[in-house]
């Protein structure tokens, strides 16, 4: 076999193994976006409140992020910032595509009011309360809103209980100033 015989049958064959091994002709792909939600994809939060929902996403090197609400983009980084200004349900969808492809992801966002503790105590219309000297007496509280509050009552403002009810006993006659502070995250 000549030089130019064997010369022109390797680049033959390279040129059927270059085809060979790519079909398609793309010598390598980024693989499409996926995104990770972390658990339900719910986050409730408080009027008022802010909350940024980052998901994990794959394959995100040179990928477009679009975030939508009610049809409209509020987004297009990695994350998104949403401040509860309102009560309600709202949902979210991020789209992270590729020259490879999309992926999609929903969110719910629940706002929830902001309900600070209304306490009520049984009183006359004068705003006092008598009990008797040298009796126990236990005064209970009604307090809408208590999940999770923390209880202060003060008799002359020294703390004497941290319960939703206060046993009391006051041996000497006189007037005393009570008062019960009640607060949760929200007030």
């Amino acid at each position: 076999m000549n030089r130019k015989t064997l010369l022109y049958a390797l680049v033959v064959l390279a040129a059927v193994m270059l085809a060979a091994c790519n079909v398609d002709k793309e010598i390598t792909t980024t693989p499409q976006p996926v995104i990770k939600v972390e658990g339900s994809g719910v986050y409730e939060l408080k009027v008022g409140c802010e909350v940024v929902i980052s998901p994990a996403v794959e394959y995100a090197d040179g990928a477009d992020f679009e975030w939508t609400m009610d049809g409209k983009t509020v987004g297009t980084s990695r994350s998104y910032k949403f401040k509860a200004e309102r009560v309600g349900t709202f949902y979210v969808t991020l789209r992270v595509s590729n020259s490879s492809g999309e992926d999609e992801a929903d969110f719910r966002i629940e706002v929830l009011p902001v309900e600070p503790p209304v306490v009520s105590l049984a009183v006359g219309a004068d705003g006092c309360m008598e009990l008797q000297a040298g009796r126990r007496t236990t005064l209970l509280s009604s307090v809408a809103h208590a999940e999770d509050a923390k209880y202060e009552w003060l008799i002359d403002g020294k703390k004497v209980g941290a319960e939703p009810s206060l046993s009391v006993q006051i041996d000497q006659l006189g007037e005393y100033a009570l008062t019960l502070k009640v607060s949760n995250e929200d007030g």
